[in-house]
Parts: C-alpha cells; structure tokens; sequence
C-alpha cells in the first residue's frame, strides 16, 4: 500500500519556530554530507586529519567553534604507522573517541552497515572522514551521473538519519577552471548530491599557500586564505561572502556609479550611457547584464537601477540616492 505524501503548509514553515541546530564546525561544516577535494599531494589529507582532531577535542577549527564528538576517520590509502607519525607531529595529546579504520567494504557491499555498526557501539558519533571517495566507490565501473548520484545519496540518507557528517575526501580535474567547484572530478552529481563542498588550491604543487573555498546548502559562500606550517593549514585570512561579492564586481559598474554620482539622474540606453560615461572594455549586452546583476551592489553605493520596455526599445534610468558617503568597494 502506498502511502500518503507528508506534506507541511506554507503557512506553516513560514510561522513556526525556527528549530536549528549548531554546525559541526561553526559557519562551515554542518550534520550533513559533504567533500574536500584538492588535487594529488596538496595536503587535503593533512586538513582531513586536522578536522578530526580538533572535532574529537571540541577545539576550534580557525577560530570557527566545533562540537565535540566521536570520530571514525577512514584513510584508505594510509597505514596505522603514518597515521601514527601523522598524530605525532600534529598534536601531543589525542583523545580517546578518535578512531581509524584502513580498511572498509565499498558502497553496496557492506560499507553503509560497517558505519551503522560503529554508529550503534558509539552513538556520540559526530564525523565520519572517508578518504577518499574513490576507493570506496562501487567496484562496477559505472560512473554515470545516475551512478554517483545512487551512491551519493545513499551516504547522505545515512548522514541525515543519524545527524552525523560524512566527509569525502576526493580528487579535482587536472584542467583548470574559473570556478573551482567545477574542478571537482566526476560528474555533475558529484558536488550536487553534496550539502558542501570544500576545494583547496595552490598556486603551484611546492607553494606553501593555500585558498579553501567553501559553498553549501546552508551556509554563506566563503575563500579562506591558508599557510601550511609545521604540517597543520593555519589561517591566513577569512573572506565571508559580502567581501566575495564586491570582488566580483566588475570595473565597468564601479564607473557607471562614479559617473552617475557626479552628473545625478540618466535615462537612454546602454549604448549611450557606455560613451557618456567613457565605458569600452565590454560589449553593451553584456554591460546591460553587468547592471542588472549587481544593481544592489549600485544601490548600496547610491545608485539606483532600473529599466522599461517603450515602443523604441528598452531604456535604463539610473539615478542617484542618499548621501553620497563616497562607495563602500571601491578597488
């Protein structure tokens, strides 16, 4: 028999209590299924063990407060003797709710009730650390989006039922990409069955400088600036997502809003107003598109977008507003 579909009312969600609860790792990591992906010997495993220990401790991790719980860190392709001069050179003292396993079963040949076994013997689980994914994946070599996404969603049901976090680590593509998270080896089903991503870059394989850029379901777009010395990834610098979204903003619209702090209101089109306000490193549909997409970024720097359609074609007005305090992302 089939049954009912579980359903909530808008009204509902929209006035109910807020119910949530703390982050594994405060403003990064939540109860949930996620990857750290770096390419081969940048040092992800390092940052792995990293994690694991500051979970197990309840330390933080770059100022960024985590629960502390149990942990079962999974390095496939280590032996307990590294692990061993691993901890040695991390930490001086370990606690005694950090386990590892160097051996496991693969997804759909027992994988899923190995965890669930440990889960039931230590049910202050918080972190499970697989690394990596690869050599825990199906030994049929089907990696399609359909396969990975099956695989993926299996772990994530397993994470959400027991509010732990899975963390996989994984490779990135050798080819080189604007956006990092299109970086993330396999298919698209890989990063979009995730709740996170994590991907650490360098500028080269011997650079002791690292940038951590995180993205998730619940959580505020982030680049965090690291250092790697004596064998743990120190911080640098944190960019939270407003910092990120005016470093995006493109040279053209930082124009527009000088000129039209200085010359007040403007209407035509964006033709027009690229040569009055000297504008050509771009095309004008692109322009028009940069408009549009940062028109709150204008806003806030005292600018006001907008557009309408007439029978001639389509015009913009721009306007200024407040006080003119000068912009607050000037490069």
């Amino acid at each position: 028999m089939v049954e009912p579909l579980a359903t909530r009312s808008a009204q509902g969600l929209m006035t109910d209590p807020l119910a949530e609860k703390p982050m594994l790792i405060e403003g990064l990591m939540g109860d949930e299924l996620g990857f750290l992906c770096a390419s081969p010997k940048t040092g992800k495993s390092w940052l792995a063990m990293d994690i694991s220990i500051c979970v197990a401790t309840g330390t933080q991790l770059w100022s960024h407060k985590t629960q502390r719980g149990c942990v079962l860190h999974i390095p496939l392709e280590d032996t307990y003797e590294r692990l061993r001069k691993r901890l040695w050179l991390i930490t001086d003292e370990v606690e005694g709710n950090l386990f590892f396993a160097i051996r496991a079963e693969t997804l759909g040949r027992g994988l899923l009730n190995q965890l669930a076994m440990f889960y039931d013997e230590h049910p202050d689980l918080k972190l499970v650390v697989i690394d990596t994914l690869q050599m825990v994946r199906s030994s049929v070599r089907d990696y399609s989006y359909s396969s990975d996404y099956r695989e993926l969603t299996d772990l994530k049901r397993f994470a959400d039922q027991r509010g732990i976090t899975i963390l996989l680590i994984h490779h990135t593509r050798k080819m080189g990409d604007s956006d990092v998270m299109n970086t993330v080896s396999g298919t698209n089903a890989i990063t979009g069955a995730a709740d996170f991503t994590w991907v650490l870059t360098k500028p080269n394989r011997d650079s002791q400088d690292g940038t951590l850029s995180i993205t998730g379901r619940d959580m505020e777009q982030r680049k965090i600036h690291l250092e790697f010395q004596n064998h743990r990834w120190n911080l640098v610098k944190d960019v939270p997502a407003e910092e990120l979204a005016v470093a995006s903003v493109p040279t053209c619209v930082y124009e527009v809003a000088d000129f039209i702090r200085s010359s007040g209101t403007w209407e035509g089109r964006t033709k027009e107003l690229m040569g009055e306000a000297g504008i050509d490193s771009v095309s004008s549909s692109v322009f028009g598109k940069y408009l549009a997409q940062h028109s709150l970024f204008l806003e806030k720097n005292g600018v006001r977008y907008s557009k309408r359609h007439t029978s001639s074609g389509s015009l913009v007005t721009l306007e200024r507003i407040g006080e003119d305090d000068g912009n607050d992302g000037n490069p």
